[in-house]
């Protein structure tokens, strides 16, 4: 099996030279383009390598998914330099059937998961939310606007998905399952586990079907993550390692920033103040999630939380 951990390292690499070339204004992408391929070339890399741990012995689908991740990537990045339509969404077919297999070894997991584990919970629903992501990248790439949606909304589906919907509930999950059973901040953390697996869902259905709804989804979103920041702090305070407990810390202060933005963000958006803009929230937002928390958590849960979601489905 591809080492997920090595390839995220490779992907990150990749991504600073992508980057310094859009600074050095070599190539045309923009920020939120950038920040999407994070995902692909880091972040998801070391989710399925929290996932492979996690499962001590992964499935099939999870093992071809990991094989198939780097190529995908690097499809995925390809498809950013052509314009929108079916040759550039040829290129992001095969991240999207990646997604797909994640999902599925989600899926099957499911089968296995006691309903009462919030935290083996997330990790499924982490899986499962890979395909939106995937999907949302797809459509994008193809030019299409579904339900008369356009870009940026279209691709920052696939953001959204990729985040808050993957690397969000894998970092809730694996703090679930170090906290300790007993404690009084275990039992915070189902309401914390419930928040961020129906949040995703109903903001998208708030982007169909009512603008109340999405306030109400992100509003519950926000609450979700404050409570998962909170949770997160005495496990940085547990850590020996001091750059493991760094992780931690910026992690959790990341995730509160970032949601709070969000928020300042949707109530100026339903109230049409508009106190932010997508820039800004690309900026403010993206940045704060995609590297303070995201990459800051998921290096965190792998170096120092016990490989215990695994015995907990």
């Amino acid at each position: 099996m591809n080492n997920p951990a090595r390839s995220a390292a490779l992907g990150g690499l990749i991504w600073v030279v992508l980057a310094v070339a859009c600074a050095a204004r070599w190539i045309r992408l923009d920020l939120i383009e950038l920040l999407f391929l994070f995902a692909p070339l880091v972040i998801v890399p070391l989710g399925l390598a929290l996932l492979a741990r996690e499962q001590l012995r992964p499935g099939v689908l999870l093992r071809l998914a990991c094989l198939a991740q780097p190529i995908a990537a690097l499809l995925a990045v390809g498809s950013f330099f052509l314009t929108p339509g079916p040759g550039a969404a040829a290129l992001a077919t095969p991240w999207l059937a990646m997604c797909i297999l994640v999902a599925l070894a989600g899926a099957k997991s499911l089968l296995r998961v006691r309903l009462h584990s919030a935290s083996a919970l997330c990790l499924v629903a982490a899986q499962l939310y890979l395909a939106v992501g995937g999907l949302g990248l797809f459509l994008s790439r193809l030019g299409a606007t579904p339900l008369y949606f356009a870009e940026p909304v279209v691709l920052l589906t696939g953001v959204h998905f990729h985040y808050t919907g993957f690397a969000l509930p894998l970092v809730a999950g694996s703090v679930g399952c170090a906290l300790d059973l007993r404690s009084g901040l275990y039992r915070l953390f189902f309401p914390t586990a419930v928040l961020i697996l129906v949040s995703p869902t109903l903001l998208a259905a708030g982007f169909v079907f009512s603008p109340l709804l999405k306030l109400a989804a992100v509003l519950l979103l926000v609450l979700g993550c404050l409570l998962l920041a909170v949770l997160m702090l005495p496990l940085a305070v547990q850590t020996k390692p001091r750059l493991a407990r760094a992780l931690f810390f910026v992690a959790s202060v990341s995730l509160a920033v970032a949601m709070l933005v969000a928020a300042t963000y949707e109530l100026g958006d339903f109230t049409a103040r508009y106190w932010l803009l997508i820039p800004q929230m690309a900026r403010l937002h993206g940045t704060l999630n995609a590297f303070g928390f995201a990459l800051c958590g998921l290096l965190g849960c792998l170096w120092i939380l016990p490989d215990s979601a695994g015995r907990s489905s």
